[in-house]
Order: C-alpha cells, then structure tokens, then sequence
C-alpha cells in the first residue's frame, strides 16, 4: 500500500474544492491513480497533482480524471463538476488582478454609510473591477445577482443584508481571515442584525457557510467576552 495522500491545500478554496471533488470522486470509483493511467491519456503523477489542491488542472486533464473515474457525460456529476472548476477559475483570475492592482481597502476606517460604501468600491477596485457574471458566480448567483454587484460598485446602494454583503465581499476576493475590520465596519454603519440576517448559505457553498459563520461567530463573541455559538446550524 502506498503513502496516504496528502491533505487537499485550500490556499484558495475555490481550488481546494475543485481537488476534492475530484478526489471524491476517485473515492467513489474504488480505483488508484496508477489504474486511472492505465486507461488514459494521463499519468498517474498528472492525476495525483489535479487533485492536490495546489493548482487548477486544465479542463482537459480534470475531464480525463471524471473519465477515468467513470463519470459519463451525461452525469450530474459533470454539471457540478463545470460549477466549480468555473468557479476556482474567476478566483484565481480575481486574486491575480488584485494582487496587480496595489489598491487596498480600509474597513477599519469606515465611518458612516459613504465610507461603507467607498471600502466597498474599493474592495472591488483590488479585485481589478471584475465582471458582475463573475461576481454573481463566485458569490452563488442567488446570493449576488448582477444588477445588486453593479448597484453596490455604482455607489447607488449598500448590500441589504450581512449576508449579501459577505457574498460581495467574497467576489472580490476577500478571504474568510479578512472579514472581521468588515464585520466591525458593518456593524458600526447598520447597527447590530439578528440572527436571521446571517441566512444559510446554498449547499453549493457549504464550506464558505461555516467559515463565515463561523468567523462572525468568533468575533461577536470576542466583544462580548462569550464563547462562539454559531448562528446558523450548518
């Protein structure tokens, strides 16, 4: 038997999730990467990186890896499947032009309702002014439609719930580590939400439910003293 594989790298979870999947899907076939070659074009080596969470496969390498696993063309697996490598794509699109851009937001310094509005814009100028499809993708689509992304960049509105205002945040590629200097922003503007303000989150998006959750949850309970109770059952 060899080596147990390692943990899937979530640097940019959008890719963590892409390698997961395709592990998973590995998983579900019983077969190692070594038979996966055998009916192939691919190595063994190819296939082990593609799930790696390291970086993004080609869609050809990550469709031979379905294939091999027996996903068919007609499976709803594929459909889930172009979900998500589309998604991973636009992230590791967005960090590229924010990590160009060399413009930074500053919640923490974020006042009254324009100031909000400003860090938003911001936000979305270090993400290198993506496409409003691509933010309403990376958000979840339901979470954050268009016409909503291109209001809040437009200075015509705030996002109407904590919730859309993580999904915004999320398309410009703020990570869950980044949230809190926005939380207080959020708060310090809108005054305290209820719980049912932090809605659930698509099944899709799963792992960025409970890391965001889990985040406000940490720091509400950091003002307070109390231990972190999430807000949402996930």
């Amino acid at each position: 038997m060899g080596r147990p594989e390692s943990p899937v790298d979530y640097t940019v979870r959008e890719v963590g999730e892409h390698a997961q999947f395709l592990r998973d899907a590995r998983t579900r076939a019983g077969i190692t990467y070594a038979e996966m070659a055998k009916t192939s074009q691919w190595s063994a080596a190819s296939f082990k990186r593609a799930a790696s969470g390291k970086t993004l496969p080609a869609q050809t390498l990550a469709l031979g890896y379905l294939r091999a696993c027996g996903v068919g063309a007609g499976s709803g697996l594929l459909l889930r499947w172009t979900s998500l490598h589309a998604r991973a794509a636009v992230s590791l699109a967005v960090r590229a032009r924010q990590a160009a851009t060399g413009v930074r937001p500053h919640p923490q310094f974020v006042r009254d309702r324009a100031d909000l509005s400003g860090a938003l814009r911001d936000a979305y100028a270090a993400a290198g002014r993506p496409s409003f499809r691509a933010m309403a993708l990376m958000a979840g689509g339901w979470r954050l439609p268009r016409s909503t992304a291109h209001s809040i960049v437009s200075a015509r509105s705030l996002p109407g719930c904590l919730d859309q205002y993580i999904a915004f945040l999320t398309s410009c590629g703020v990570g869950v580590e980044q949230l809190p200097p926005w939380f207080a922003a959020w708060h310090k503007v809108m005054g305290e939400p209820g719980p049912g303000e932090v809605r659930a989150y698509g099944s899709s998006h799963w792992k960025l439910r409970t890391q965001a959750n889990l985040a406000y949850c940490v720091w509400l309970a950091g003002r307070s003293g109390e231990a972190p109770a999430p807000l949402i059952a996930v």
